[in-house]
């Protein structure tokens, strides 16, 4: 009997949704976003910034075309290939990692920590919400910041980290 998995763990879910998620139309606002992220973080080129659950990489791509020091880490294997030749394209140094945002840590390794495009707050059991919330906060250098972009979630749904 096949092995159920919960949906964020499915290969084949994000596959079928790639069209969608990153259609050309979001490829191209990367550029916009990530303005306003260096803007809002106060960033400067040759910060070292992880890109949690970057899929295809089109914020780990621009930023590193703006010189920053770029660890991309996303569990699906299909979108790091994805952004892996798009940076050898343009020839751009990005690491990309396959990683679970629930247990990726690299201690004080990163300037900045950007999590886009709704990828926190999924995961059923809010432990896990935790582990990631402590895995970002170890791999922060101090004094370092992070920026999630995530829908509102209902005020009985937060819980303090």
């Amino acid at each position: 009997m096949e092995e159920v998995r919960p949906w964020h763990e499915n290969d084949s879910f994000w596959r079928r949704l790639t069209p969608f998620m990153f259609s050309q139309q979001l490829l191209s606002d990367a550029a916009a976003e990530v303005e306003q992220v260096v803007s809002l973080l106060g960033i400067a080129p040759g910060t070292y910034i992880l890109d949690l659950c970057c899929g295809v990489g089109r914020h780990s791509l621009e930023l590193a075309r703006r010189g920053f020091q770029v660890t991309g880490v996303d569990r699906t294997r299909l979108y790091l290939d994805r952004a892996s030749k798009q940076a050898e394209v343009e020839e751009l140094r990005i690491e990309f990692v396959q990683d679970d945002m629930r247990t990726f840590c690299r201690p004080d390794a990163f300037d900045a920590v950007i999590n886009m495009f709704t990828s926190f707050g999924y995961f059923e059991d809010q432990e896990e919400d935790h582990q990631v919330a402590m895995n970002v906060y170890r791999s922060l250098k101090s004094g370092g910041v992070c920026l999630s972009k995530m829908l509102a979630r209902r005020k009985r749904d937060v819980y303090p980290i």
